[in-house]
């Protein structure tokens, strides 16, 4: 693999035969700014806010798909670029509705932070998607398709985890948008990925929060809290804590402020899951029988693997 020098806004930067160009700023605090792109995905080019221009060319180029080249001289903040990057962030406000004060993104949304930046009106352009309607996918995820900035990468990550993917690109004679797949052989697993990987709150996980506060208002209920072994150290990383720091106490605490009647840890359930498996897959063994023995909490895992089974192309048949 070659080494060389480019120069992004006149600093020297060195690369290598491959890498792109906004891969190459970024790994030098050099920040172009982007919706689309995340090192998950293959870049896409969807929201077209990286674009930069390149000395010798007449057109500006997505610089998360653009590959470097030996003495390369790129400009990422010249007015033609800032120009176009805040035209393309007042398009993309119009097919995303901008009700932030009860986002569960809030302040978190990429779209939002840019629009700051930038100081673009977000009012330009009618809202083409005020009457679409929200979906549920199963218990555990929420489309809102009026903020859907058609970044697409749900679909894309999707892809990688379904076979066709369930949440895809739809197409029609004056329309471009993301949604679900309403072919009956997919379906949603629920794995969360298209929400971890929607960059302005579209997607997002059913929360029960109001429905708990509303049992822990109620003086007649007893409401009784059991938790996962995972969140002992998963919530202590939340609050900026030293990874693997046991909160257990703090989780109980936290229960019994909320006005919890009782608070259990599943950690016992658990561990005796583990034993029940392995006396399984013993008798199984010991019987002579030709098997695989396969476990996970993870209900997504679980719903991937059954209809992994299940597919006449599996090849357990």
């Amino acid at each position: 693999m070659a080494n060389f020098k480019i120069y992004i806004d006149n600093r020297e930067i060195e690369t290598w035969d491959g890498e792109t160009v906004m891969n190459a700023a970024h790994r030098n605090g050099i920040e172009i700014p982007a919706l689309c792109y995340h090192c998950d995905i293959k870049p896409h080019e969807s929201c077209r806010l990286c674009l930069v221009e390149v000395e010798g060319d007449k057109n500006l180029r997505t610089s998360c798909s653009l590959s470097v080249k030996p003495d390369m001289r790129v400009n990422t903040s010249t007015d033609e670029v800032t120009r176009t990057l805040k035209t393309n962030l007042e398009l993309l406000f119009a097919q995303h509705s901008g009700k932030c004060f009860d986002c569960k993104r809030k302040s978190d949304c990429k779209l939002t932070v840019l629009a700051k930046k930038y100081e673009i009106d977000g009012d330009v352009y009618s809202d083409r998607k005020k009457d679409k309607l929200e979906y549920q996918f199963g218990p555990s995820i929420e489309f809102d398709p009026k903020k859907c900035i058609n970044c697409e990468n749900c679909s894309e990550i999707c892809a990688g985890q379904t076979n066709g993917g369930f949440i895809r690109p739809r197409e029609s004679k004056y329309n471009f948008e993301v949604g679900p797949s309403f072919e009956q052989d997919h379906d949603c697993i629920y794995c969360g990925q298209c929400v971890m990987h929607c960059p302005v709150g579209a997607l997002s996980e059913k929360e029960d929060y109001k429905e708990v506060r509303r049992l822990l208002k109620e003086k007649k209920k007893k409401v009784v809290f059991q938790f996962a072994p995972a969140i002992r150290t998963a919530l202590g990383e939340e609050f900026s804590m030293p990874l693997g720091t046991n909160v257990t106490d703090k989780i109980y605490a936290a229960f019994k402020k909320m006005g919890a009647y009782k608070a259990f840890d599943a950690s016992f359930a658990a561990d005796v899951t583990i034993m029940e498996e392995a006396h399984e897959l013993i008798e199984k063994i010991e019987k002579g029988e030709n098997t695989v023995m396969l476990s996970s909490c993870c209900p997504a895992w679980q719903k991937l693997a059954r209809r992994a089974a299940e597919s006449p192309t599996s090849p357990q048949r």
